[in-house]
């Protein structure tokens, strides 16, 4: 029985929507681009994280933040978890 596969949509707040797109992104080495926030939202990242607590995190070196994205450097990359976490505890 080809293409019987079960199908499920489900709405999600803009809210929920970014912290999945968060999520998604940061896994990636390249990290969570600007054009493609801007794109979804309407936004660029820095106006979406309390500019104060990103910039501990910075910091901290757990994120690279550059005027096209924001990521995850190397050396803190099996912290991924905690750090996205932390990103989304901190969004306005």
């Amino acid at each position: 029985n080809e293409g019987a596969g079960i199908q499920k949509l489900e709405k999600v707040s803009a809210e929920e929507l970014k912290e999945e797109l968060i999520f998604m992104a940061l896994r990636l080495s390249s990290g969570m681009r600007n054009e493609i926030f801007q794109q979804h939202f309407q936004k660029n990242l820095d106006q979406i994280f309390d500019e104060e607590k990103l910039q501990k995190l910075i910091e901290q070196g757990l994120i690279e933040v550059t005027p096209e994205s924001i990521r995850i450097p190397d050396k803190s990359r099996l912290l991924t978890n905690s750090i996205i976490e932390k990103l989304c505890g901190i969004l306005i």
